[in-house]
């Protein structure tokens, strides 16, 4: 699954490139290359995943759209289906196992 990301250079920071994620309001990291950031964006995706599922909380589909820049995560990493998932959560109680 690909979620957009939005990368951004700025010389005055610190790091000088920041991601933001459209899917995610509020996410943010970077990094001091873009591979770096790219890396840090990739783990953020997958951290902010593990959170709303821990929280019992519906995860994004994607927007992502061609040409726009992405975070890959395998179907092992969204476990066969954030849709799955959240379709799941309307109306079938979850709990921990």
């Amino acid at each position: 699954m690909k979620y957009p990301i939005q990368i951004t250079r700025d010389a005055e920071s610190i790091p000088p490139y920041t991601v933001t994620f459209p899917d995610f309001p509020g996410l943010k990291t970077g990094g001091d290359t873009t591979k770096d950031a790219d890396k840090a964006a990739r783990q953020e995706v997958l951290d902010a995943i593990k959170r709303l599922r821990n929280e019992s909380q519906p995860i994004p589909d994607s927007s992502w759209k061609e040409g726009q820049h992405w975070v890959d995560l395998s179907p092992e990493e969204t476990i066969e289906g954030i849709r799955k998932y959240n379709e799941g959560l309307n109306g079938m109680y979850l709990r921990p196992v």
